[in-house]
């Protein structure tokens, strides 16, 4: 996963704002712009799971598209 720290990333909506998407913390994910480009041009997905960002790739990469999370910030 991406080790870009916040300064250097977008703000991203889950649920884009143009569907009814809150534009609150709760419904946003900070992304590089590598991979904010990446969510909205590709197939990859993000979604809120318990309050956290989880990824999802596309099924032809990933058939069973097994939920990521970027653990290297977590807090214990």
């Amino acid at each position: 996963m991406c080790g870009r720290p916040p300064k250097q990333c977008d703000a991203h909506h889950v649920h884009h704002w143009a569907n009814g998407g809150d534009t609150s913390v709760k419904n946003a994910v900070l992304l590089c712009r590598h991979h904010h480009t990446l969510i909205h041009q590709s197939e990859w997905e993000v979604k809120m799971v318990h309050g956290v960002p989880t990824f999802y790739a596309p099924s032809w990469l990933d058939p069973q598209q097994k939920p990521r999370r970027n653990v290297i910030n977590t807090v214990a």
